[in-house]
């Protein structure tokens, strides 16, 4: 049904927890498994329906089943591997074990690479700069799915200087979105009327100019530049103190 999803619509609500509960709850349960065997299905199973049909946006959360479905899958990469070699014996097998374990390397290695170690912000410019070639059943991240990875936007320079007091008292910042900030400055205070500090970075969100003229007009109601936090020889961040000279 990942394709016709329609066809577990009923009464405007997918049943699609149905046949899949029905389908691990009967794998958890089959008789004769090792102990540890059920306990990594279970892990895996439960976790999953939780986070993939009891969760309106699961967003990077899909992580916490990752695990077990590791070692599922090696468990039966494990026996294939086993039978293989029983069959065209160990120096071929291994050989061509080694083979695809390199080709595997290679393709989820350069996605991890182009995500995690690349210099170029790819969740910043998903369309220009996602790695082709690999499939997705989404158009585009949306924008909170994009705290599980790195984006480089100085954040982390406002948590480390709140934590050595250089910075102290509330804040305001053009982030819409209330937890990026909320966790980089340690819970501070985000409360616009008496902000210390305005904190003006590049955006995630869908940027209008309405967004910029009043994010220019709250600036010159008494706050001057601070200091800018530069990634790479840019500026990702531009710190303002509020000294009341107004504009």
């Amino acid at each position: 049904t990942l394709f016709r999803p329609e066809w577990l619509t009923i009464g405007g609500r997918d049943w699609i927890i149905v046949p899949m509960a029905l389908i691990f709850g009967g794998v958890m349960l089959l008789p004769r498994q090792r102990v540890e065997n059920r306990t990594v299905w279970i892990w895996f199973g439960l976790v999953m329906i939780l986070a993939l049909f009891l969760t309106e946006k699961p967003r990077t959360h899909v992580y916490t089943f990752f695990m077990p479905w590791a070692l599922i899958a090696a468990d039966e990469l494990s026996l294939e591997w086993a039978w293989l070699r029983d069959r065209i014996g160990f120096k071929l097998a291994a050989v061509l074990g080694a083979a695809a374990a390199a080709i595997l390397v290679l393709i989820f290695g350069n996605y991890a690479f182009q995500y995690f170690l690349n210099q170029s912000e790819v969740m910043l410019n998903y369309f220009e700069k996602k790695p082709a070639g690999y499939w997705v059943v989404y158009d585009e991240p949306d924008n909170k799915a994009r705290f599980g990875f790195p984006l480089n936007n100085g954040w982390k320079v406002v948590g480390e200087l709140y934590r050595e007091g250089t910075l102290q008292g509330s804040f305001e910042t053009n982030e819409k979105e209330a937890w990026v900030p909320a966790w980089y400055t340690r819970g501070e205070d985000r409360c616009r009327r008496d902000a210390e500090w305005f904190f003006e970075i590049r955006n995630l969100e869908p940027w209008a100019d309405e967004d910029e003229l009043a994010m220019e007009h709250y600036l010159r109601q008494g706050f001057e530049k601070w200091g800018t936090v530069q990634v790479n020889d840019r500026d990702k961040l531009i710190i303002y103190k509020r000294t009341g000279n107004h504009q």
